[in-house]
């Protein structure tokens, strides 16, 4: 049986060792907790939450109600609107997803901001009924 290591793991082990940075190992973890409840028209923008400069994101979660036929739900960043998240059915009946946790689309963890963002929801496909978004997203500074 082979034992097999991690890229955390292989520098620890090499020599001269390297050690991975806090946003890999030992950081420190924030959450920040975000809710909105209220009416939006198509295409308008609700802000979720603040992240700061440095911040590595880890991963999301979002509860919705059902906000009516056709519609979809972006997250993104206030600049890329479905960076985090894209199209999400929350036309047929509240449910649940996470978001901004696939390594293929976005490199969770890797990417290390350079700039404060602001993190966005976006309802499009037509008028959306009244509703709530909760939700979290879990990110490392330290």
């Amino acid at each position: 049986m082979a034992t097999l290591y991690s890229d955390i793991i292989t520098g620890l082990r090499a020599s001269p060792q390297t050690k991975p940075d806090s946003g890999q190992s030992n950081g420190k973890v924030r959450c920040d907790v975000f809710s909105w409840t209220g009416d939006a028209a198509q295409n308008d923008l609700v802000e979720l939450s603040k992240l700061p400069i440095g911040a590595r994101i880890l991963y999301g979660f979002v509860d919705f109600t059902d906000f009516g036929t056709s519609i979809t739900l972006d997250i993104g960043d206030g600049t890329t609107e479905n960076k985090y998240l894209s199209a999400l059915d929350v036309a047929t009946a509240a449910g649940t997803s996470a978001f901004a946790n696939t390594y293929a689309l976005y490199g969770v963890g890797r990417e290390r901001l350079s700039t404060a963002i602001t993190l966005t929801a976006k309802l499009e496909g037509g008028n959306p009924a009244s509703g709530s978004l909760y939700g979290y997203i879990y990110y490392t500074v330290e």
